[in-house]
């Protein structure tokens, strides 16, 4: 017996029955009300996939990887550590908190600075395990080990593998997230899910080809990877460029991340100013696995709600109001350096009502270590031409009105002219 599931991406995919169980748990459904991409569609409207399809979507080419390791290795692979695999597959975000990757800039405002959500993820596995009284294998000694497998595949804990996976076996931790050469099935999905969402905004070039013709390659010590055929170099180096393209034009496009400081601000100055969900503080919750799962992105519309009256839940309201009405942060300038000089004219000239924020493009070459092999089965090596990345600063007028904005602009050209 199977679970079968539409999807836009996949169109009829079946995963194992046992997804089932985890997929109606709470934990599981929570992530429908999380969006994949943040607060990304109130600029790209279409923008709207949610986490739990890029979830069972990733599960899914876990799979379909592993059968075609199966098949071009000619290598069977143990029952368990597939489960494990597919499992860390669709648990991988479980721990994503509201408007997914922004919400962990939340969390770092308050005492946990070090917060993540694979972190989290791990925490909600455990609580879920619990809970539901799941059983991951009939023997209780394999339950334990499956969970420190299915946990370390999702934290990338180099430690953990070598204590729980052989060396001809260490390729199943470079499935679900790729801490080796960063190609990995997460990706896979999250960049075809995405082109699907915003297809009209966006050119993305193939690159999903290069998983069928993958197999196990290993070094000189015997240590196991996921090896690709020389000629699909070309088809990593599209994945690539296509996270690089996505990033510049629409992961951090500068209006995207405009909106994101707007929420982000939102939740810190109602966070400070009293507001709580479950009896915790908005950047504590995660502490209780069983108060986040009431946490998702209706936390903006709690918030609106609520009837806390001070300053700084007043402050938290009134951009929500302004971001409803379209009245959004304002960017006047981007630095591609960290030099403070016009960010310290502005406040100078026109006092504290502008704010920075850091933009970083990861890079689209290739990496060097991707194991690669030919029509002999010998490995080989390229190495990729691409260079794309970089950083910036961009600044941003959070209050002010277009009389305002437009004498800002007027002030930055003549510092330019006079640069």
């Amino acid at each position: 017996m199977n679970f079968n599931q539409q999807d836009v991406v996949h169109s009829n995919l079946t995963l194992p029955y046992y997804v089932q169980e985890f997929i109606e748990t709470k934990h599981f459904q929570r992530l429908k009300n999380i969006k994949q991409l943040g607060v990304t569609n109130v600029i790209f409207k279409t923008a709207t996939s949610g986490r739990a399809q890029h979830c069972i979507g990733t599960a899914y080419l876990c799979k379909c990887l592993l059968d075609t390791l199966e098949k071009n290795s000619k290598f069977k692979i143990d029952e368990l550590h597939k489960k494990c695999v597919v499992l860390a597959g669709l648990l991988h975000d479980i721990g994503h908190g509201p408007f997914s990757h922004l919400w962990e800039g939340v969390v770092r405002e308050g005492k946990y600075k070090t917060w993540t959500h694979e972190q989290q993820s791990i925490e909600m596995i455990n609580h879920m395990v619990t809970s539901y009284n799941i059983k991951l294998d009939n023997s209780p000694e394999n339950h334990e080990y499956a969970l420190k497998l299915i946990f370390s595949l999702i934290a990338g804990d180099a430690k953990s593998w070598t204590q729980l996976l052989k060396p001809q076996e260490i390729f199943l931790t470079e499935i679900v997230s790729n801490k080796f050469c960063n190609v990995d099935v997460d990706k896979c999905d999250y960049l075809l899910r995405d082109t699907h969402y915003v297809r009209s905004m966006v050119e993305v070039k193939p690159f999903i080809e290069f998983l069928t013709r993958a197999k196990i390659v290993y070094d000189d010590d015997g240590t196991s990877h996921i090896g690709y055929h020389e000629n699909d170099f070309h088809l990593i180096e599209n994945m690539f460029f296509n996270r690089a393209y996505f990033h510049n034009n629409i992961y951090q496009h500068y209006k995207v991340v405009g909106v994101e400081k707007m929420v982000r601000d939102i939740l810190v100055k109602c966070d400070a100013g009293g507001f709580m969900l479950s009896d915790h503080r908005l950047s504590e919750v995660q502490s209780d696995p069983s108060k986040y799962l009431s946490l998702d992105d209706s936390v903006l519309e709690q918030i609106k709600d609520s009837n806390l009256d001070n300053q700084l839940m007043n402050d938290g309201k009134k951009i929500y109001e302004n971001l409803t009405k379209g009245k959004l942060y304002t960017m006047v300038w981007e630095n591609l350096d960290e030099d403070k000089t016009i960010f310290k004219a502005l406040i100078d000239k026109f006092g504290t009502i502008f704010c920075e924020v850091r933009k970083l493009i990861p890079s689209a070459e290739v990496p060097l270590n991707i194991p690669l092999y030919n029509d002999q089965g010998t490995r080989t090596s390229k190495k990729s031409n691409l260079k794309l990345s970089f950083k910036s600063t961009l600044i941003y007028c959070v209050d002010a009105d277009d009389v305002t904005v437009n004498n800002v602009k007027n002030f930055l050209n003549s510092l330019n002219n006079n640069m």
